[in-house]
């Protein structure tokens, strides 16, 4: 019973201080909202990231399917 009481006691304890950062965090962004030049320039870095891994990707496959052309070519 008082396991239960302390383990309640310390979630209680948790939430309160989730809901205090949580609320730290809103004043946070109501008085430094975020630079929309910044959120576009973010948006494009992770575009290019992919566009990048991607592209990467393909030279590879493309090397991989030339190779394997090229052995199948000396089978025959």
């Amino acid at each position: 019973m008082k396991k239960n009481t302390n383990l309640e006691d310390e979630f209680q304890t948790e939430c309160e201080e989730a809901e205090e950062m949580q609320k730290r965090m809103d004043n946070f962004y109501r008085r430094n909202p975020p630079r929309e030049d910044l959120a576009l320039q973010n948006i494009l870095q992770e575009i290019s990231a992919d566009y990048l891994t991607t592209n990467r990707e393909n030279k590879q496959l493309k090397e991989e399917k030339n190779r394997l052309e090229n052995c199948l070519k000396m089978v025959k």
